[in-house]
């Protein structure tokens, strides 16, 4: 199977970063590794929540290590205890991952011993019986990113009342895409730091409202890559050019995701 997700993911070396969940409870919980390496289930979406998820090509099967502790694998034993090891080329390390046949979300198997992955409110562990815990991997960046522009240092910016551009990697440049439930490949752009929603009106001005506007976002083909950022009211593309300027013309943009710390 493919860990992808519409929006650009966070990669290393073409290795997938994200929190591997179980929505299964009363409350949503993230697997997570501490500095000693001791797995533990919490509601916390930060960086020892993360994992690192590496694909066999060969045989389709994964290994997890912990991003901030990149030493840990997640591992699983022959009695159903999940901890981790510091070896990545064991098969106790070894986990397949397929959709789950009857809920939203993915089936963990450990490949060596044939048990699933399962959490039961309490504790991480696995059995045997093929369980009903459903495993969501989500991207490790939330849909935060910066929005640069491919050609120069400049990233979208913005105060409480309008947009501009800076070289700055701050608050005021972190911007949440989030899609919408209408249409496939429709976004919304909000601030991260100030709430309001990127928009754009008739006479190629770039604006900030707290009304939602809708953008489509799609891999450019032209030199330099990136990605088109397109307003659907007026079909307009987002533009940041060298001189501080935003206005929407065809030009690409690059989605740079970052990671909770």
């Amino acid at each position: 199977m493919q860990l992808s997700f519409s929006l650009p993911c966070m990669e290393e070396s073409g290795h997938e970063l994200c929190f591997l969940s179980s929505p299964n409870h009363d409350h949503d919980r993230r697997v997570g590794c501490n500095i000693n390496g001791d797995i533990y289930v919490s509601q916390n979406w930060k960086g020892w929540e993360v994992w690192r998820f590496i694909k066999d090509e060969c045989s389709g099967h994964f290994i997890i290590t912990s991003w901030t502790h990149d030493k840990k694998v997640l591992c699983s034993g022959p009695d159903g205890r999940v901890f981790t090891t510091e070896n990545n080329e064991g098969s106790w390390e070894k986990w397949r991952i397929v959709p789950h046949p009857k809920f939203e979300g993915l089936r963990i198997e450990s490949v060596e011993h044939g048990r699933f992955l399962s959490f039961s409110g309490q504790d991480l562990h696995t059995k045997k019986k093929e369980v009903d815990t459903a495993w969501y991997i989500e991207p490790a960046h939330g849909n935060h990113f910066f929005i640069s522009a491919t050609s120069h240092d400049e990233r979208l910016s913005s105060s409480n009342e309008h947009p501009f551009t800076s070289k700055n990697r701050k608050s005021w440049e972190k911007w949440i895409v989030e899609p919408t439930n209408e249409k496939i490949g429709q976004y919304t752009i909000r601030s991260m730091e100030h709430g309001k929603y990127l928009g754009a009106e008739k006479n190629d001005k770039i604006i900030v409202s707290e009304n939602k506007q809708f953008w489509t976002i799609g891999l450019s083909t032209q030199e330099g890559g990136g990605y088109l950022i397109l307003s659907t009211e007026y079909d307009r593309r987002l533009t940041l050019d060298e001189n501080g300027n935003l206005f929407t013309e065809d030009v690409a943009c690059q989605l740079e995701p970052f990671l909770p710390h």
